[in-house]
């Protein structure tokens, strides 16, 4: 069966467009081309390189998507508020030269590209599709198994056991990681005093967020030989890592 190759639009038209040493403009310069042909350069070469028999689908975020992911997670990429969008204005063009070139393409207006391609994933592994993501999110970790992989622009391929190997835990675990260790680029704090190798020695065994009071509990009885010989460890209330929410994609 064909598999799937799904690009993270917005996060390559901003790799394209700050990516390149020098700006590339139409003939008579009065019109800058970086996004566009960095954008159909880097995803076609991906695409050749990594699965060139692999359907292609581009998926952009939807305009009111942040907005709607903001409202439930307060400060969700505040700290992006005075970033550069520029390569928005590129947009438009490299549809249309989406469009030219027949690869499709979708958008949803209140959901992040993230949260189609996790959908349009999961959907494609129970019908038997192998999955290539090409974007450099880490939210896309959690997908990894066998048949799915992560392509980064910089063409690093990423699979479950290079995330075992660097983080000591498996890729379903990564939004529980998250929400202990936080996350930078989307403003999420995590939880004060725990890092990563403490993250990953909570989740040692494949534990979850909400199996860690009971395990610890369970550690610590295990180890005194009275329950009146000091308290028993647990964890409070943890915050909610991102986790890809389930939508069904449009075209």
């Amino acid at each position: 069966m064909t598999g799937l190759f799904l690009v993270d639009g917005h996060q390559l038209l901003y790799c394209a467009w700050f990516g390149f040493p020098a700006r590339i403009t139409s003939r008579d310069k009065t019109r800058d081309l970086t996004g566009v042909f960095g954008f159909l350069a880097l995803m076609r070469k991906a695409h050749r390189l990594h699965a060139p028999d692999h359907e292609l689908v581009v998926v952009f975020d939807g305009e009111h998507a942040a907005a709607r992911r903001a409202a439930a997670v307060p400060g969700y990429k505040a700290n992006r508020a005075g970033a550069d969008h520029t390569p928005i204005a590129s947009l438009p063009d490299v549809k249309r030269a989406l469009d030219a070139a027949a690869v499709r393409w979708t958008e949803i207006d209140q959901m992040e590209a993230d949260d189609v391609i996790a959908t349009a994933t999961t959907s494609a592994v129970q019908a038997g599709r192998s999955v290539v993501c090409y974007s450099s999110d880490r939210d896309f970790y959690q997908l990894l198994r066998p048949t799915v992989t992560v392509v980064t622009p910089r063409r690093t391929v990423i699979t479950a056991a290079d995330i075992h190997h660097r983080y000591r835990i498996h890729p379903r675990q990564w939004p529980d990681y998250r929400a202990l260790t936080g996350d930078l680029a989307d403003n999420i704090p995590g939880i004060r005093g725990i890092g990563p190798t403490t993250a990953a020695m909570l989740l040692t065994d494949g534990w979850h967020l909400d199996q860690l009071p009971t395990a610890l509990d369970s550690a610590t009885h295990a180890a005194t030989p009275s329950p009146t010989n000091g308290p028993s460890c647990s964890l409070g209330a943890t915050p909610s890592a991102y986790v890809p929410t389930s939508h069904s994609p449009t075209r």
